[in-house]
């Protein structure tokens, strides 16, 4: 398998575990911040995981 390239801005999903998912934002080369965010079902209105706050992890 291929390794995705990563594009900056780029909103993606993490499965935190077999019941939650949680999303984050390619801000820079190996610089990402995750969304406050944790919900049941896969979310696809990016709208509403934008509006929560984001913290920056590198």
């Amino acid at each position: 398998m291929s390794k995705q390239k990563d594009i900056l801005g780029a909103v993606f999903k993490v499965q935190v575990d077999e019941n939650y998912y949680t999303y984050g934002r390619i801000i820079a080369n190996y610089v990402y911040a995750f969304y406050d965010f944790r919900t049941n079902q896969e979310q696809t209105d990016l709208s509403l995981i934008e509006r929560s706050k984001l913290s920056l992890k590198f």
